[in-house]
């Protein structure tokens, strides 16, 4: 119990204070023989030990010094309490790195082995938040970080998500995977996007094809939608009014603004006088 409290010391002074420890490689290895011997189900104090050091280690800017062990201790608590994948996903994800592409690359390695214990169906809140995150990592700059995210396809629990989520799973990937199988530039890298094509096909075709289409609309949705809608223009109009009418109330010498939207002044597409200039009244329909 004492060395327990000790180590605990350490963890949190590493987590919220110095950022760098020497001996936290060597004290998750201990912490690792100590995991094995907890007996199952897990006490509470194990898993508040598990919320709040082991996951949060994974945010220390130097993790990547003993990021091995880190995940040796977190597996052994999957393996333990397969239901802490949930919080441990959830960690990942807040976590994650931005700028530092070795640590981007031993968070795509540990979700391979969180997805191994993740109940599909407890996930469900994490899911939108997960694809977003990989579809970062496939058309990343980093060609270490997009082949480490094209190995989660390699996974047969990560292939079961994608079908179980095939609404949101397509319409993230569908696009994006499509266009590197067309114009992603390093040769190696292209063909493996073309072989993730033709998986996705396999898995859904309709669903593929379907999330093309859609995300195709959103483009020309965009390019059309020059302007808000009339009926909403109008509604942020009569917001401005009634604050020009409190105000007034509240100061008599208060004066009345120019309003950007007014007819009578020209400074973006919402007036009427902008659109009957460059005539896309018929857009705003």
């Amino acid at each position: 119990m004492m060395i327990r409290k000790a180590i605990t010391d350490c963890f949190h002074l590493l987590i919220y204070e110095i950022h760098k420890f020497n001996g936290t490689f060597e004290l998750l290895e201990i912490m690792a023989s100590i995991i094995t011997g907890f007996e199952i189900p897990l006490k509470e104090e194990h898993v508040i030990f598990f919320k709040n050091i082991i996951i949060p280690l994974y945010k220390v800017q130097t993790s990547n010094l003993y990021f091995d062990n880190l995940i040796r201790c977190s597996n052994l608590f999957l393996i333990k309490d397969s239901s802490l994948s949930f919080p441990l996903l959830e960690g990942i994800l807040k976590y994650w790195p931005n700028t530092n592409y070795i640590k981007e690359c031993n968070f795509l390695q540990e979700l391979i082995y969180v997805f191994e214990f993740c109940d599909v169906e407890e996930i469900q809140p994490l899911v939108n938040k997960l694809f977003k995150r990989i579809v970062k990592c496939l058309s990343g700059d980093h060609n270490m970080v997009v082949d480490r995210a094209l190995c989660l396809f390699e996974c047969e629990s990560f292939i079961s998500l994608i079908k179980q989520y095939k609404t949101i799973s397509f319409n993230m990937l569908a696009p994006i995977v499509n266009h590197l199988a067309s114009n992603h530039w390093k040769p190696e890298l292209k063909a493996s996007f073309v072989f993730l094509k033709e998986m996705l096909l396999k898995i859904d075709p309709d669903a593929y094809n379907n999330a093309l289409e859609s995300a195709n609309q959103k483009k020309l949705d965009k390019n059309l939608n020059v302007g808000m809608p009339p009926e909403e223009r109008n509604k942020l109009d009569q917001k401005w009014k009634n604050l020009i009418l409190i105000a007034k109330k509240s100061n008599p010498n208060f004066v009345e603004p120019v309003i950007p939207f007014s007819d009578n002044y020209v400074i973006c597409n919402y007036n009427s006088v902008y659109r009957k200039i460059y005539n896309i009244e018929k857009y705003l329909i």
